[in-house]
């Protein structure tokens, strides 16, 4: 998805279209009602999920029954992994402040990952994410 610079000018041109906490909370639920009507949700039984930055929609607010779900963790030496959590709680901050399963927490290898719903800045015509710079 473009240069560095391209980039950071749709960055900048995204943060103007942040909404509200309250409109975030309303929109969350819109995602959710949403995505749990699509096949891909009801077929899954591992959901990837990433845990929500204040300024993103709540994926917590997601219907945790008859799924497994897993989430990023960051090890200095692996880089990211996926890692089991049960209940949302279980989240705690990790090296980049955001929340992630605890180090005991069960990996699950990539291939048993149904579903992985990412968090993006924007995404182009083919889809490419654009994060927030970090590489990650």
């Amino acid at each position: 998805m473009g240069t560095k610079e391209e980039k950071a000018v749709v960055r900048a041109q995204m943060r103007g279209f942040r909404i509200s906490e309250s409109e975030s909370a309303e929109a969350s639920m819109i995602i959710r009602d949403a995505l749990t009507a699509l096949d891909c949700w009801k077929s899954a039984g591992t959901v990837l999920l990433f845990a929500p930055l204040p300024d993103e929609p709540d994926t917590l607010v997601l219907p945790w029954e008859g799924k497994r779900f897993c989430f990023p963790r960051y090890h200095a030496d692996r880089g990211y992994e996926a890692a089991k959590v049960v209940e949302p709680d279980e989240l705690a901050p990790g090296k980049f402040g955001v929340l992630e399963p605890p180090p005991e927490a069960l990996q699950i290898p990539p291939g048993e990952v149904d579903l992985v719903l990412v968090p993006g800045m924007a995404f182009d015509e083919e889809c490419y994410r654009l994060g927030r710079g970090r590489g990650f």
